[in-house]
């Protein structure tokens, strides 16, 4: 298994064509033979139970991610948003599919998904059309995590039958087709499959738990002995993002195009994905899983596994070492009560700081949703009303590179509900760090001083200098004294000329102001007070 030729397909090389390339001649063999025989074999398996066209979702299906107590959530894209259809207990898992199949089927027919992890809690009474409490999709809220993941997008290509005309016939593509530049995302779904079972060969991610082909790409999901998790324990999902990222990473490879181009924001606690049974509208085909039940899912790995393939040191904080500190608090409640009109002046400023930001464009793709979150923050502890701050900060999200939510993007939270779910936690205000704000935004000395930026400044940009209004009075004094050209006055002259122009100062302020000057360089002044001049002694 070496070489290049083994690790990626070449362009529009159908599965067929990588496996009958591969042949080679043996010695004391008169044939050739396939010295990958046992990948293929079990490729040709995969894909053909991932052909499969199924109709429904059962209660294994949901099993074999959700093992334990408490929720998963469903739901469903429409034409213009994402609709919440509900939490189901895993207790009652049987009774919830049969009635919705039957009475509500459209909630579970098309373009459905649903939480890989388990949630502790729902929200709200139950919905009359679904009888389903509301969802909870938010990490805070996670109970168990159960897989990691990675989202592959691919069968984006740019014409019709592209990829059946490039394996068979090429010289029938357009030209514009074929001299555009070639991508990853421009792979069929067969052709992502055979390539992350290639990664697996080669061991470059440990062997799947379970394939999915989710409409035009496909998932790959790593089951866990599901791990409990706390809001508290905030390492744990640390640890669990780490393993989806470094995932992730081995699938994309180290190169400029992807070898497959797998989602890079696609690793947070509360992802959702497409569910087995519902319709891909846009592909017209149905999302498959293979196994897609418990007792066929050959392998499960603990989290810790998953870290030490990836040699990802664990970001539980060591006992041993202090905890570094993010957010300050007083020790006892109101022990310290002026603090609270400088803590709101800080917001304030980093809310001006925040908001160049956005208007520079500089928030991507992967920091659009914390961003918000973060402006949403030192805009409640500002004390700015809450109406107030969902029309700015939707205003500010069109700025975001792309523009916050991106079309039709499921797991993009509107920013209503940011705002909306930030000002309804309680607890008191917190004093951020800047040197954390600066190092998630990756600000550098450069950017702080082109957008002037006041708090938000790494340390090689040194503070930001302020002119207050008396230094801004001192200022407009002595550049009225200057056009005076007071090398030509004495001080008397000076003192009555300058209070002519409305400056009522003292001949001690009037030394000092000159006194100023002169050290700049600006006035060279002689004797002007009168009287007789000083000998000059040979």
């Amino acid at each position: 298994m070496e070489g290049d030729y083994f690790l990626r397909l070449q362009r529009y090389q159908t599965p067929e064509n990588y496996f009958r390339e591969a042949l080679e001649m043996q010695d004391g063999i008169p044939f050739a033979v396939q010295p990958y025989e046992e990948l293929k074999k079990r490729f040709y398996d995969v894909m053909d139970n991932l052909k499969k066209q199924p109709k429904k979702a059962d209660g294994a299906f949901f099993r074999m991610f959700h093992r334990k107590d408490g929720f998963f959530c469903l739901i469903r894209k429409g034409l213009e948003r994402m609709h919440d259809i509900g939490a189901v207990p895993l207790d009652e898992i049987e009774e919830h599919l049969e009635r919705l199949y039957k009475h509500f089927p459209e909630a579970l027919r098309n373009n459905v998904y649903f939480t890989v992890n388990s949630y502790y809690r729902s929200l709200g009474k139950p919905r009359k059309s679904t009888f389903l409490a509301r969802t909870a999709r938010q990490e805070r809220n996670i109970r168990w995590l159960n897989a990691c993941y990675v989202d592959i997008d691919v069968g984006r290509f740019e014409c019709e039958d592209e990829y059946l005309l490039g394996s068979k016939c090429p010289e029938l593509l357009p030209d514009e087709v074929l001299n555009n530049k070639y991508t990853s995302e421009r792979l069929s779904w067969e052709q992502a499959l055979l390539q992350a079972m290639i990664l697996e060969e080669r061991g470059i991610i440990p062997p799947v738990s379970i394939y999915a082909r989710s409409g035009r790409g496909i998932y790959l999901f790593w089951l866990l002995e599901p791990v409990p998790y706390h809001k508290e324990k905030t390492w744990i999902l640390a640890n669990y993002k780490r393993c989806n990222k470094a995932l992730g990473d081995a699938i994309r490879g180290n190169f400029r195009d992807p070898i497959l181009p797998g989602d890079p924001v696609a690793k947070d606690g509360a992802r959702v994905l497409r569910i087995h049974g519902s319709r891909h509208t846009k592909s017209g085909t149905q999302v498959c899983y293979y196994p897609s039940s418990l007792e066929e899912v050959g392998q499960i790995y603990t989290l810790q596994e998953i870290m030490d393939f990836f040699g990802i040191a664990s970001s539980k904080p060591d006992a041993s070492r202090p905890e570094r500190i993010i957010f300050k608090s007083a020790k006892q409640p109101f022990s310290t009560p002026k603090r609270k009109a400088g803590h709101i002046a800080r917001m304030k400023y980093l809310i001006a700081d925040t908001e160049k930001l956005f208007n520079a464009r500089l928030i991507k793709k992967g920091k659009r949703y914390f961003s918000l979150r973060y402006l949403a923050a030192f805009k409640r502890y500002a004390g700015v009303p809450e109406a107030e701050t969902i029309t700015s900060l939707e205003q500010l999200a069109t700025l975001c590179q792309p523009p916050y939510p991106t079309a039709r993007e499921i797991n993009d939270i509107p920013v209503r509900k940011i705002v909306e779910a930030l000002y309804q936690e309680k607890g008191a205000p917190q004093l951020f760090s800047n040197a954390v704000l600066v190092d998630f935004w990756k600000i550098d000395k450069e950017t702080a001083e082109r957008l002037e930026l006041q708090k938000l400044r790494p340390l090689e940009a040194g503070k930001f200098l302020t002119v207050s209004d008396k230094q801004k009075s001192i200022i407009e004094r002595r550049e009225a004294l200057l056009r005076l050209e007071p090398e030509n006055f004495s001080y008397t002259e000076l003192l009555s000329m300058m209070k002519d122009k409305g400056y009522q100062i003292s001949e001690t302020t009037l030394r000092s102001d000159i006194a100023f000057l002169q050290h700049s360089g600006v006035v060279k002044r002689q004797n002007q007070k009168g009287g007789r001049p000083k000998k000059k002694h040979d």
